[in-house]
Parts: structure tokens; C-alpha cells; sequence
């Protein structure tokens, strides 16, 4: 097993995971989001904005936040 693999069945486990609650999945929204950097760094290369790259991992569970907190996380670790 890759960490890619270990890093990938984390994050379906940290979206899908219902027994948490507001503030765990809060808490674990950093590391969503770290897990998701590299393909957002990608992406806006690429030519995206960033809502589309934020629509389109929301829609596909990816981030499970809201813009506002994508923005902070792109702003923080990002920018």
C-alpha cells in the first residue's frame, strides 16, 4: 500500500465518516484540505478559479466545507 492509498481512503473516511461530530469534521477540515493541495496548486496553474475548483471538489465530496473556509485554507496555506 502507497501513502497515496493511505491518504486517499483517509480522506473518504474523514468525509463520509457520520459518528463525528460538527467540531471533529471542523478539525479535520485542515487536513482535507492539505490531502487536496497539491491538485488545487494544479489546478489554478492550470487557469482555474477558485470557486470552480471548489464547486467541483465539493460536488464530488472531496472538501465537504464551504467556500468561505476553502478560501481561508487557500489564503493560509497557499497565498
Amino acid at each position: 500500500m502507497t501513502d497515496t492509498d493511505y491518504t486517499r481512503r483517509l480522506q473518504s473516511w474523514l468525509t463520509t465518516n457520520t459518528r463525528q461530530d460538527a467540531t471533529q469534521k471542523r478539525s479535520a477540515y485542515g487536513a482535507l484540505f492539505l490531502a487536496a493541495k497539491s491538485d488545487i496548486i494544479a489546478a489554478m496553474d492550470a487557469g482555474y478559479d477558485l470557486k470552480t475548483i471548489w464547486m467541483h471538489m465539493r460536488e464530488t465530496k472531496r472538501l465537504p466545507f464551504r467556500y468561505e473556509t476553502f478560501l481561508r485554507h487557500v489564503h493560509r496555506h497557499i497565498k
